[in-house]
């Protein structure tokens, strides 16, 4: 059976050739930002993040090859970094078929897991989203935006999501989160997490 990867070459071929015709940047002013960045010591670094939640489609690799191709014009890094926090649809082997995926392409990249193995190659790690959730780094980085008023809690449940969510489709308008805990009751929300009640963190 052929790789995902493989059934989408020719449209991969088709954006990697016009990448150069439609979206290229005035050479002077790429000089002149790269030649800044090293002045300040800054490094070019992009990023692609698959879902490992199927295999690699034709749109992911198009992503992948603007960012690769963004990185190795600019001599930086081309960072992998596993979007796997779906954990009722991630799976490893899907994560595997993925970097297979990218490998055969020729994606080769300078950070990232290693395709068979649970080690990494770079400094900048872990690059599976649910490690860095387990570590703490992004609990840590909410409560600083709480702290600063920029993000709150909402202790919406996911049938109460649903219901909103069926309730505006069914009049026509936008789904969409309507802000019920976004100016709640400091009292009610601590009332909730002394109860230790779920929550999502919301951007205010």
């Amino acid at each position: 059976m052929q790789s995902p990867a493989c059934r989408s070459g020719a449209a991969l071929s088709r954006y990697a050739s016009g990448f150069h015709s439609k979206h290229t940047v005035d050479r002077a002013a790429r000089v002149a930002m790269a030649e800044a960045d090293a002045a300040e010591g800054r490094e070019m670094r992009t990023r692609f993040a698959p879902s490992p939640t199927g295999s690699l489609h034709v749109g992911g690799a198009r992503t992948a090859l603007f960012s690769w191709l963004k990185a190795k014009q600019e001599g930086g890094k081309f960072v992998l970094r596993v979007e796997d926090t779906d954990t009722a649809r991630s799976t490893r082997a899907s994560e595997q078929e993925v970097l297979q995926d990218l490998a055969w392409l020729g994606l080769e990249w300078d950070e990232g897991p290693i395709i068979g193995e649970e080690r990494h190659i770079g400094d900048k790690g872990p690059y599976r989203q649910s490690e860095r959730m387990e570590q703490g780094i992004y609990q840590e980085l909410a409560e600083q935006l709480m702290a600063a008023g920029h993000a709150y809690r909402c202790f919406c449940t996911q049938e109460e999501l649903d219901a909103k969510r069926a309730k505006a489709e069914a009049e026509g308008g936008n789904p969409q989160y309507d802000g019920t805990w976004r100016d709640a009751d400091p009292a009610e929300v601590q009332k909730r997490l002394d109860a230790g009640e779920p929550y999502t963190v919301r951007f205010r």
